[in-house]
């Protein structure tokens, strides 16, 4: 099962599964920054975290893919692009809010849901393009 695809042409879903590492969100990162050729850099981002068993990474992992995060947006970000995490527990959210805050960038609007429904309000986007 692929854990990133694009769903529509803007719409790009990350449903990692079990645990989270460096690795992982290092692919979903390098998939992104691949994608910007064929599709440009615009599109939105859905992350959910629901299935997430367990994430193995700290601060200071966070901070540096934050910071690789703001230099791509600085180069390639046009307008800002909106970025939904959907949580279950607070670990995740945690982590998600502990993201956002490292990253604080004004070339992401990130905001975390434990309801898949504001997830699909907030991207404006037909619920069922979010389920799994």
């Amino acid at each position: 099962m692929k854990e990133f695809y694009f769903k529509t042409d803007d719409l790009v879903i990350w449903r990692p599964h079990n645990s989270i590492d460096l690795e992982k969100i290092q692919a979903f990162v390098n998939f992104l920054n691949q994608q910007n050729p064929v599709r440009g850099s615009q599109f939105m981002r859905f992350i959910d975290l629901t299935h997430a068993k367990n994430i193995s990474v700290d601060s200071d992992d966070l901070y540096n893919i934050a910071s690789l995060r703001r230099k791509y947006a600085a180069r390639a970000l046009r307008e800002k692009v909106k970025v939904a995490f959907f949580v279950n527990n607070s670990f995740t959210f945690g982590m998600a809010r502990m993201y956002e805050n490292i990253l604080d960038s004004t070339s992401y609007d990130i905001h975390i849901y434990y309801s898949l429904e504001e997830v699909a309000e907030f991207l404006d986007v037909d619920i069922s393009l979010l389920k799994s």
